[in-house]
């Protein structure tokens, strides 16, 4: 995995986990390290370390878990991570401001039922998850449609796609979604569409 503006060290293998880390090149504005360890069964871990190597607790979502991690996945992570809390602009894509959105909004990296990746928020009794449109994969750029759902406790589902990625947030940090939700049935739900970011 090669990243413009971080220097790339595999640390190795400890307990059965691989742990590479990427640290800024000379002349970076802040100091650190991201690091990205993967267990025996692909699931990973990428978090934001200090110089001396720990986590700085000082903002919140310094670290990010990926459920099945593969290198495409992790790329955007790194650089997200990287970008956020480095500030190491040479890292971004066009991904990036749509990674750090979700990250900053509390969403992890996990998979649906047919393997796709997708953002993942617990907050019980529900699952918040977000996805494009098309629901194969992460959302590409916040202006593109997003698809938003949560997922209740009898593993029935609200969703709704959203003209971009903050409408599908608002939808759900206000609870519309929660609000639909039928214990015996998914729910899809039309409307809301528009540029409107407030809901009621």
């Amino acid at each position: 995995m090669k990243i413009d503006g971080l220097k790339v060290r595999d640390v190795g293998t400890r307990g059965g986990k691989t742990v590479r880390e990427f640290r800024p090149s000379e002349g970076a504005s802040r100091p650190g390290t991201v690091r990205l360890t993967i267990d025996a069964i692909s699931d990973a871990v990428v978090e934001v370390l200090d110089p001396s190597g720990e986590r700085p607790g000082a903002e919140e979502h310094e670290a990010v878990i990926i459920n099945a991690c593969d290198d495409r996945v992790a790329d955007r992570v790194v650089r997200a991570l990287a970008s956020i809390h480095l500030g190491i602009s040479e890292a971004e894509t066009g991904y990036t401001e749509a990674d750090a959105m979700l990250i900053r909004a509390g969403f992890n990296i996990g998979r649906l039922a047919d393997g796709s990746p997708a953002w993942m928020r617990p907050t019980l009794p529900w699952v918040a998850i977000v996805t494009n449109e098309a629901l194969t994969g992460l959302p590409a750029t916040p202006r593109e449609p997003a698809c938003a759902m949560v997922v209740g406790p009898s593993g029935k589902k609200v969703s709704f796609v959203a003209d971009d990625l903050a409408t599908a947030l608002a939808v759900i940090d206000q609870g519309l979604l929660s609000r639909a939700y039928n214990p015996l049935a998914d729910v899809v739900i039309t409307g809301f569409r528009g540029v409107g970011r407030t809901l009621h």
